[in-house]
């Protein structure tokens, strides 16, 4: 229950402290039913500090990404035996900013550089007539900028994708 009220917070305030390592094992529990039936997840979590954040939103990122790693390793060509989604949360500087990061890696057929290019993009998808918007990466990369994050992926094709989300430790000031 205490996942899904964290979830389901509709307020815009992006001014919670967060934790991104509760955020991700609250999506896992959420996800439990779909992620036991096929998929190994493994942990990879370090000491994070504390961000300033919007923990519904978050989530809803941490609950797209979980998705579409399900399904890249359900629609890959040759499934390996073992579909593996590696979460990895570390600290890491870019450009002089501090950010906590999550890394969701997936074992599915990767992503082309084409497709890579274009995947943020509002009604881009991959995904059979019926069964994407192409709305969810896009939605995803919208509010991590709010958080004034970023969002990127990685991948070598045949060799899977990790989505890699940076939020950073203090937030600039708006003006």
């Amino acid at each position: 229950v205490s996942c899904l009220r964290a979830f389901s917070r509709t307020d815009d305030a992006l001014s919670v402290d967060v934790d991104l390592n509760e955020i991700v094992d609250s999506v896992l529990v959420m996800l439990h039913n779909r992620l036991k039936k096929s998929f190994e997840v493994s942990k990879r979590f370090g000491g994070l500090p504390l961000i300033i954040g919007n923990p519904g939103k978050l989530s809803q990122v941490v609950i797209n990404l979980m998705n579409n790693a399900m399904d890249a390793m359900e629609s890959a060509q040759e499934q390996s035996s073992v579909q593996r989604i590696t979460l990895t949360t570390e600290t890491c500087q870019r450009d002089g900013q501090s950010y906590v990061a999550l890394h969701v890696a997936d074992t599915g057929d990767g992503i082309s550089e084409d497709i890579q290019r274009r995947i943020f993009d509002p009604f881009f998808t991959t995904k059979p007539v019926g069964q994407g918007t192409g709305l969810g990466l896009f939605i995803c990369n919208n509010l991590i900028q709010e958080h004034q994050g970023l969002l990127e992926v990685a991948s070598t094709p045949g060799q899977g994708a990790t989505f890699s989300m940076l939020l950073p430790v203090t937030r600039k000031e708006s003006r």
